[in-house]
């Protein structure tokens, strides 16, 4: 599995649309794999959107996120 927690100001950014950076985690039987750090583009929703498939991300942390974009991603 992998996950993606938002990062602003090196902390677990309160919304998604404001971080710029991706910390991601893959983890397989509980434990950690790989960890790596991403930057986030700040294009566009939709370039967010796609930075997270790219990436195949299974699971977003952060504290929240737009509802648009929570539609893209989920898309």
């Amino acid at each position: 599995m992998k996950a993606a927690f938002a990062v602003h100001n090196g902390r677990l950014a309160p919304v998604f649309d404001t971080a710029r950076k991706l910390c991601v985690v893959e983890a397989e039987g509980g434990r950690i794999i790989s960890e790596k750090m991403y930057g986030l583009s700040e294009e566009s929703p939709f370039r967010r959107a796609e930075q997270l498939a790219a990436l195949h991300i299974d699971l977003l942390v952060c504290g929240a996120i737009s509802r648009m974009l929570q539609n893209l991603i989920e898309a």
